[in-house]
């Protein structure tokens, strides 16, 4: 199996389990909030969402366009 193979397997499998929810939006936020008291809280049940993200092998590499 080559190595976009792999990547895709793996994306595959770990895009089937449980979203991270507060850690990545943690890891995204602005470098100039607060951490230390991050808390993320709903005021809204959250709805259903998703990223489209066209992926290619480049060089035996997974690359963004």
């Amino acid at each position: 199996m080559n190595t976009f193979s792999l990547f895709i397997s793996q994306l595959q499998t770990r895009l089937s389990q449980d979203l991270p929810a507060q850690a990545a939006h943690k890891r995204m936020a602005s470098s100039l909030r607060n951490l230390n008291n991050f808390a993320f809280k709903h005021t809204q049940a959250p709805r259903q969402s998703g990223v489209l993200a066209m992926l290619y092998p480049k060089m035996a590499k997974c690359t963004l366009p």
